[in-house]
């Protein structure tokens, strides 16, 4: 009898084990887990957010210059706009716009918008724009309406005026080479890719050679293989209907860009600039065409190379040719 009790004492307390722990497994997968156990992820060394440009659009005709280039990013960043001949620096209000004022040269200009953390991390674009004051008269010019026209209340009619009112606001620019031509049509291999159509005629479009003086010519002038910037107006069908095309050298595409980084080495005419991402180093030479800028009670002054100091954070602007970076700004931030 002794047995038998002792081995239901056991049994149960077997039993009561089983049941305890199966309750605890059960709260341990039901509870919410704790944070601060898990891992937290580790951010990326390069992430950044983004840089939105507001205006103007990519490939569009500037019809007057300086003209703005706005967009938005984050409050702090630094963002830097080059343009085809000077830089700019501007950080960006509370709720990350910014808005710069810059200089356009006539025909193509290629402008490159960065935006860089603290660390250096960055986010670039770019902007092919071409500057023609000339194309001002005929994006300003009134569409010729009739007495009818003026009377018509046709909603089909009020959208597709609108439309028009649109596309004629927003001229945009092909840059390219002619890969073939028909009676009003020019095929060309476009710089930024792909097979572009455009029309063109004598009695809608006005045809400037630069060779090198400029000098005005008719369509039959224009030949295959011309490197052409075309300005018009993108039809329903993707044609631009070319109010402007000029003949020009091939344009290159531009290597210019901004690097943060910090001065590791100074000599006589001579700076590194170490990347504080990726930890590139550029060799900075001193020349007339090198611009050394600082910050003074919130305005940019020009300094002497000489006053470069070892471990100023900097930001330098410059673009490769045959190889070697060449530094066109260099701009010290504050500590």
């Amino acid at each position: 009898m002794r047995k038998e009790v002792i081995v239901a004492v056991v049994a149960g307390s077997l039993l009561g084990l089983t049941i305890a722990f199966g309750i605890w497994r059960a709260n341990v997968a039901l509870s919410p887990k704790n944070d601060s156990q898990a891992p937290s992820p580790t951010p990326s060394q390069n992430q950044i957010n983004g840089l939105t440009i507001a205006k103007p659009d990519d490939f569009e005709v500037i019809t007057e210059s300086p003209t703005s280039i706005t967009g938005i990013t984050s409050f702090g960043y630094l963002v830097v706009v080059s343009a085809q001949e000077e830089d700019h620096f501007v950080t960006p209000s509370q709720d990350g716009a910014f808005d710069i004022e810059i200089e356009l040269i006539a025909a193509a200009n290629q402008v490159v918008i960065a935006a860089f953390d603290s660390k250096g991390n960055q986010v670039e674009k770019r902007l092919n724009l071409a500057l023609s004051t000339e194309f001002a008269k005929i994006v300003s010019s009134p569409t010729p309406t009739s007495e009818e026209e003026r009377e018509a209340t046709d909603s089909v009619r009020e959208k597709v005026q609108e439309k028009v009112s649109a596309a004629r606001s927003s001229p945009k620019f092909i840059l390219g080479s002619i890969t073939d031509k028909q009676e009003t049509t020019l095929e060309v291999k476009a710089q930024s890719g792909g097979i572009e159509q455009v029309s063109a005629s004598d009695e809608n479009t006005t045809f400037i050679k630069m060779d090198p003086t400029r000098k005005e010519v008719k369509y039959a002038d224009v030949a295959i293989g011309d490197f052409i910037l075309a300005m018009g107006f993108t039809n329903g069908n993707g044609v631009l209907d070319a109010r402007r095309i000029i003949i020009i050298s091939p344009l290159t595409p531009t290597t210019r860009r901004a690097v943060m980084g910090t001065v590791t080495d100074l000599q006589k005419a001579q700076a590194t600039i170490e990347a504080l991402v990726g930890g590139e180093k550029l060799t900075i030479t001193n020349s007339k065409e090198l611009t050394v800028l600082t910050e003074t009670e919130g305005e940019l002054e020009e300094i002497n190379f000489s006053e470069l100091r070892i471990n100023q954070k900097a930001v330098v602007v410059g673009e490769t040719d045959g190889g070697a970076f060449v530094a066109r700004t260099l701009r010290i931030l504050p500590d």
